[in-house]
Protein backbone atom coordinates (compact mmCIF):
# COMPACT_ATOMS: atom_id res chain seq x y z
CA UNK A 1 0.00 0.00 0.00
CA UNK A 2 0.90 3.52 -0.79
CA UNK A 3 1.11 5.13 3.10
CA UNK A 4 1.22 8.82 4.02
CA UNK A 5 2.19 9.54 7.27
CA UNK A 6 1.71 13.57 8.28
CA UNK A 7 4.31 14.20 11.38
CA UNK A 8 7.09 15.94 12.93
CA UNK A 9 10.23 14.56 11.05
CA UNK A 10 13.80 15.00 11.59
CA UNK A 11 15.43 16.60 11.69
CA UNK A 12 15.53 18.04 14.58
CA UNK A 13 16.42 14.62 16.58
CA UNK A 14 14.01 14.69 19.39
CA UNK A 15 11.70 11.64 20.93
CA UNK A 16 8.85 12.69 18.98
CA UNK A 17 10.60 12.64 15.65
CA UNK A 18 12.87 9.50 15.88
CA UNK A 19 8.90 7.95 16.85
CA UNK A 20 8.05 8.38 13.65
CA UNK A 21 11.06 7.45 12.00
CA UNK A 22 10.75 3.81 13.62
CA UNK A 23 7.07 4.49 12.51
CA UNK A 24 8.12 4.25 9.03
CA UNK A 25 10.73 1.84 9.05
CA UNK A 26 8.01 -0.66 10.89
CA UNK A 27 5.82 0.33 7.89
CA UNK A 28 8.04 0.15 5.13
CA UNK A 29 9.48 -3.42 7.03
CA UNK A 30 5.43 -4.79 6.02
CA UNK A 31 6.03 -4.32 2.50
CA UNK A 32 4.67 -0.79 2.37
CA UNK A 33 5.29 2.51 0.33
CA UNK A 34 5.95 5.23 2.46
CA UNK A 35 6.37 8.98 2.38
CA UNK A 36 6.48 11.84 4.88
CA UNK A 37 4.23 14.78 5.37
CA UNK A 38 5.63 17.74 7.79
CA UNK A 39 4.34 20.93 8.79
CA UNK A 40 7.82 22.60 8.00
CA UNK A 41 10.62 21.49 5.60
CA UNK A 42 12.53 18.34 7.02
CA UNK A 43 14.26 15.34 5.10
CA UNK A 44 10.47 14.63 4.48
CA UNK A 45 9.54 13.94 0.88
CA UNK A 46 6.56 16.81 1.45
CA UNK A 47 6.27 19.65 3.48
CA UNK A 48 2.94 21.76 3.68
CA UNK A 49 1.59 24.68 6.36
CA UNK A 50 -1.14 22.17 8.11
CA UNK A 51 -2.32 25.04 9.73
CA UNK A 52 -2.99 27.18 6.57
CA UNK A 53 -6.24 27.31 4.60
CA UNK A 54 -4.06 28.64 1.64
CA UNK A 55 -2.48 25.12 1.40
CA UNK A 56 -5.58 23.44 2.18
CA UNK A 57 -6.05 22.22 -1.28
CA UNK A 58 -2.58 20.80 -2.04
CA UNK A 59 -2.41 18.47 1.05
CA UNK A 60 -5.80 17.68 -0.44
CA UNK A 61 -4.25 16.53 -3.88
CA UNK A 62 -1.68 14.99 -1.89
CA UNK A 63 -3.23 12.50 -0.07
CA UNK A 64 -5.90 11.50 -2.69
CA UNK A 65 -2.20 9.93 -4.42
CA UNK A 66 -2.03 7.65 -1.50
CA UNK A 67 -4.45 4.44 -0.11
CA UNK A 68 -4.00 5.60 3.64
CA UNK A 69 -2.99 8.30 5.35
CA UNK A 70 -1.88 8.34 9.15
CA UNK A 71 -1.86 11.56 10.44
CA UNK A 72 0.27 12.27 14.33
CA UNK A 73 -2.48 12.66 16.88
CA UNK A 74 -0.67 16.23 17.78
CA UNK A 75 -1.74 17.25 14.13
CA UNK A 76 -5.07 15.94 13.28
CA UNK A 77 -7.29 18.11 15.48
CA UNK A 78 -6.06 21.25 13.15
CA UNK A 79 -8.87 23.04 10.93
CA UNK A 80 -7.22 22.94 7.48
CA UNK A 81 -5.75 19.77 7.51
CA UNK A 82 -9.03 17.97 9.02
CA UNK A 83 -10.82 19.40 6.17
CA UNK A 84 -7.87 18.36 3.44
CA UNK A 85 -8.15 14.59 5.19
CA UNK A 86 -11.86 14.38 3.78
CA UNK A 87 -10.38 13.55 0.04
CA UNK A 88 -8.10 10.42 1.85
CA UNK A 89 -9.28 6.87 1.03
CA UNK A 90 -8.59 6.14 5.25
CA UNK A 91 -7.58 7.95 7.92
CA UNK A 92 -6.12 6.39 10.90
CA UNK A 93 -4.56 8.58 14.18
CA UNK A 94 -1.14 7.48 15.07
CA UNK A 95 -0.15 8.35 18.64
CA UNK A 96 3.71 8.10 19.15
CA UNK A 97 4.78 5.67 22.09
CA UNK A 98 5.50 6.79 25.59
CA UNK A 99 9.30 6.95 26.47
CA UNK A 100 9.12 5.85 30.46
CA UNK A 101 10.09 8.86 32.86
CA UNK A 102 13.58 9.08 34.53
CA UNK A 103 12.93 7.98 38.28
CA UNK A 104 10.86 5.47 37.23
CA UNK A 105 10.76 1.79 38.71
CA UNK A 106 11.73 0.72 35.32
CA UNK A 107 14.21 3.04 35.25
CA UNK A 108 15.30 1.94 38.81
CA UNK A 109 15.62 -1.67 37.57
CA UNK A 110 17.60 -0.73 34.61
CA UNK A 111 19.84 1.40 36.82
CA UNK A 112 20.25 -1.51 39.50
CA UNK A 113 21.00 -4.68 37.08
CA UNK A 114 24.00 -1.91 35.83
CA UNK A 115 25.38 -1.63 38.55
CA UNK A 116 25.53 -5.10 39.07
CA UNK A 117 27.52 -5.52 36.70
CA UNK A 118 30.70 -3.38 37.56
CA UNK A 119 33.11 -4.43 40.05
CA UNK A 120 33.62 -2.63 43.33
CA UNK A 121 37.21 -2.12 43.63
CA UNK A 122 38.34 0.72 42.02
CA UNK A 123 40.89 0.64 40.05
CA UNK A 124 39.36 -2.89 38.01
CA UNK A 125 36.12 -0.20 37.49
CA UNK A 126 38.63 2.28 35.80
CA UNK A 127 40.10 -0.29 34.13
CA UNK A 128 36.87 -1.00 32.41
CA UNK A 129 36.05 2.24 31.72
CA UNK A 130 39.17 2.92 29.64
CA UNK A 131 38.19 -0.30 28.24
CA UNK A 132 34.82 0.51 26.73
CA UNK A 133 35.93 4.08 25.78
CA UNK A 134 38.87 2.67 23.90
CA UNK A 135 36.61 0.21 22.21
CA UNK A 136 34.29 3.43 21.31
CA UNK A 137 36.64 5.74 20.10
CA UNK A 138 37.33 2.87 17.44
CA UNK A 139 34.99 2.13 14.90
CA UNK A 140 32.51 4.27 15.93
CA UNK A 141 33.88 7.85 16.14
CA UNK A 142 33.84 7.91 12.24
CA UNK A 143 29.88 7.28 11.94
CA UNK A 144 29.03 9.62 14.98
CA UNK A 145 31.25 12.26 13.49
CA UNK A 146 30.05 12.09 10.06
CA UNK A 147 26.34 12.05 11.02
CA UNK A 148 26.68 14.96 13.54
CA UNK A 149 28.12 16.95 10.39
CA UNK A 150 25.02 15.69 8.23
CA UNK A 151 22.34 16.75 10.37
CA UNK A 152 23.85 20.53 11.13
CA UNK A 153 23.27 20.00 7.36
CA UNK A 154 19.22 21.85 6.57
CA UNK A 155 17.53 20.19 4.72
CA UNK A 156 16.79 21.56 1.23
CA UNK A 157 13.77 24.25 0.71
CA UNK A 158 13.12 26.79 -2.00
CA UNK A 159 13.17 30.19 -0.70
CA UNK A 160 9.95 32.09 -0.08
CA UNK A 161 8.51 33.67 -3.17
CA UNK A 162 8.62 37.73 -1.56
CA UNK A 163 10.15 40.63 -2.42
CA UNK A 164 10.15 44.26 -1.07
CA UNK A 165 10.02 46.05 -4.33
CA UNK A 166 6.79 46.48 -5.79
CA UNK A 167 4.84 43.47 -8.17
CA UNK A 168 8.17 41.96 -7.80
CA UNK A 169 7.18 39.38 -5.36
CA UNK A 170 3.86 38.37 -7.52
CA UNK A 171 6.00 38.23 -10.30
CA UNK A 172 8.02 35.42 -8.10
CA UNK A 173 5.26 33.38 -7.18
CA UNK A 174 4.02 33.25 -10.61
CA UNK A 175 7.41 32.21 -12.24
CA UNK A 176 7.36 29.58 -8.71
CA UNK A 177 4.24 27.96 -9.65
CA UNK A 178 5.08 27.77 -13.48
CA UNK A 179 8.46 25.88 -12.90
CA UNK A 180 7.28 23.53 -9.57
CA UNK A 181 6.46 20.79 -11.86
CA UNK A 182 9.98 20.71 -12.43
CA UNK A 183 11.79 21.76 -9.62
CA UNK A 184 9.67 20.15 -6.52
CA UNK A 185 10.48 16.58 -7.72
CA UNK A 186 14.20 17.82 -7.19
CA UNK A 187 13.92 18.71 -3.93
CA UNK A 188 12.23 16.18 -2.85
CA UNK A 189 14.71 13.64 -4.21
CA UNK A 190 17.40 15.64 -2.57
CA UNK A 191 15.68 15.59 0.80
CA UNK A 192 14.88 11.68 -0.16
CA UNK A 193 18.52 10.84 0.03
CA UNK A 194 19.65 12.99 2.87
CA UNK A 195 17.01 11.14 5.06
CA UNK A 196 18.67 7.94 3.56
CA UNK A 197 22.06 8.71 4.67
CA UNK A 198 20.79 9.96 8.87
CA UNK A 199 19.03 6.09 8.76
CA UNK A 200 22.02 4.93 7.74
CA UNK A 201 24.41 6.49 9.93
CA UNK A 202 21.92 5.78 12.57
CA UNK A 203 21.78 2.16 12.05
CA UNK A 204 25.86 2.06 12.01
CA UNK A 205 25.52 4.14 15.47
CA UNK A 206 23.52 1.55 16.87
CA UNK A 207 25.50 -1.27 15.37
CA UNK A 208 28.37 -0.14 16.35
CA UNK A 209 26.86 0.52 20.10
CA UNK A 210 26.24 -2.87 20.67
Amino acid sequence: MRVLLIAPYPPPFDARTRAAMEEVRRLRAAGDHVEVLTPAPTAAAHHRELDSWAACASIARLVRGFDRVVVADELAALPPLRAALHAARAVEIWSAPDAPLSGTAVDAGAVAATAGTWSSDRQAVMGEIRARAAHREGPTTGARDLGARLRQVPPLALPAAASARPGAGSAKRVVRRLTAWEVDPLVAQVNALRAALIDALEALERRDER
